[in-house]
């Protein structure tokens, strides 16, 4: 409500605005018909698909909160609408590493890890993030529904809820950290070799930005919960809730807007615009010329490259290449060298894309 008094008997803290629900529900459908067009305009279903899957997502989450609007105290909406809302921010995530792997296979020797391996590592992480999403919320829920029935009962479901909550989100921080980290260092390999071509900076650019706003809402959501944690039935007959659950502002500024913002990010600075059609063309060594390869070849059993996507193993044991980290790497033979820095010379190879290929021994 817009003093921040509470709604008798709704099950949010607030009667929700159908106004701002109906809006960002167009907003989002529009997001998601750009998104289609765009993908296939460049005919990048395998690189850029899960962004309209991801707006469409959001629109259906934003359309049950607007049949919520109207009936605040039906529990299978609100139940419905909070889970798709909870659920597809990670998603966001996904499809973010997702792309900079994409941009990864465009540069495979600068790659800090085997860039088929991105989606695949943060896929697991991901899995684990909606299944504390999941059960997180059907507890607090549940909790909520039932509290004038049973508030010790209620209390305990709330509580636990919040906590796998409050796990899921700090997994998503830990999520976006590592994938920022990973572009950082990525990146900086590539200013040091001299690489520094609009080709790769603008679609990195792409996922920092919409990485730095889906972090944005992760800590809004965090912050919201830590304020829910020790809220009871008892508490809210003394005294209001912190102003965070009070007032519907907070989530339409810091969760829709944001979260619109951090996809619509991508229609203006879409990888394809800058990445070629397919992942086999890469960018050679001197930063201009683009060539096809035969694709990154790793001969490690898959469930090796899967939990070991950064080839510890062999930088530990200093496994040199072709014995079990595959053959030497197809970009060491194509005549291209770097303009600066190590391996400027033909007989030099590089020795920093060791996400997969092993290592080499020192010359």
């Amino acid at each position: 409500m817009p003093d921040g008094s509470q709604a008798p008997r709704s099950l949010f803290f607030y009667t929700p605005s159908t106004a701002a629900a109906a809006v960002f529900t167009a907003a989002y459908a529009l997001l998601t018909l750009g998104h289609l067009y765009l993908t296939w305009k460049y005919k990048s279903w395998t690189t850029s698909g899960m962004l309209p899957f991801t707006a469409l997502a959001f629109t259906a989450g934003f359309a049950v909160r607007v049949f919520c609007s109207f009936h605040d105290t039906h529990a299978k909406a609100f139940i419905a609408t909070q889970f798709i809302l909870y659920a597809t921010a990670p998603l966001l995530e996904l499809a973010n590493a997702h792309i900079l792997g994409r941009i990864l296979y465009y540069v495979p020797y600068l790659s800090p890890i085997h860039p088929g391996r991105v989606l695949s590592s943060f896929l697991m992480l991901s899995f684990s993030v909606e299944i504390l999403n999941a059960l997180g919320v059907m507890q607090s829920i549940v909790g909520t529904i039932v509290q004038d029935k049973a508030r010790e009962d209620a209390a305990s479901r709330v509580k636990t809820g919040n906590a796998l909550m409050k796990a899921s989100l700090i997994l998503q921080l830990s999520f976006a950290l590592l994938l920022v980290g990973l572009g950082a260092v990525f990146q900086f390999r590539c200013f040091r070799r001299g690489i520094r071509t609009s080709k790769v900076n603008m679609p990195l650019l792409g996922v920092y930005l919409s990485m730095l706003l889906v972090t944005a809402r992760t800590v809004y959501r965090t912050v919201e919960h830590f304020a829910f944690e020790n809220l009871t039935a008892a508490s809210l007959a003394s005294s209001m809730p912190p102003v965070v659950l009070r007032f519907e502002w907070y989530f339409y500024v810091f969760e829709a807007a944001v979260l619109f913002l951090a996809v619509a990010v991508f229609v203006v600075l879409h990888p394809r615009r800058w990445l070629p059609l397919h992942k086999t063309t890469y960018l050679a060594q001197d930063g201009v010329t683009e060539l096809e390869g035969p694709g990154w070849n790793d001969k490690r059993p898959f469930i090796v490259t899967l939990c070991d996507p950064f080839n510890l193993v062999g930088l530990l044991s200093r496994t040199p290449r072709g014995a079990n980290g595959g053959d030497r790497p197809f970009w060491e033979s194509n005549g291209y060298v770097f303009k600066k820095g190590p391996g400027r010379s033909g007989g030099e190879s590089t020795e920093e894309g060791l996400g997969a290929q092993g290592t080499e021994d020192a010359a």
